[in-house]
């Protein structure tokens, strides 16, 4: 994953507490539709994970994998592909 990609949570980022509000299940029973996000920035932290930034095409995204707590960043884990079709 790299810079520019778009994305969304995966089915271990839709299970992490802090993302619920975020979580596909609840977008689907409040009819809201799919998020979707731009990685901006790819850094790498103290271990060898991976710390992505994403800009979510909607106001008011999480803005990392505590949701709104604090994190700044997702890990690999909690993001996939989103897939074209």
């Amino acid at each position: 994953m790299k810079a520019g990609d778009l994305v969304t949570l995966s089915a271990y980022g839709n299970s992490l507490g802090g993302l619920h509000r975020w979580s596909e299940y609840y977008r689907q029973v409040y009819k809201k539709p799919a998020l979707v996000g731009l990685v901006i920035k790819v850094r790498k932290a103290w271990s060898p994970t991976l710390m992505y930034e994403v800009r979510w095409m909607e106001p008011n995204g999480p803005q990392g994998r505590d949701g709104q707590y604090g994190g700044t960043h997702f890990t690999r884990k909690d993001l996939k592909y989103v897939s074209r079709g």
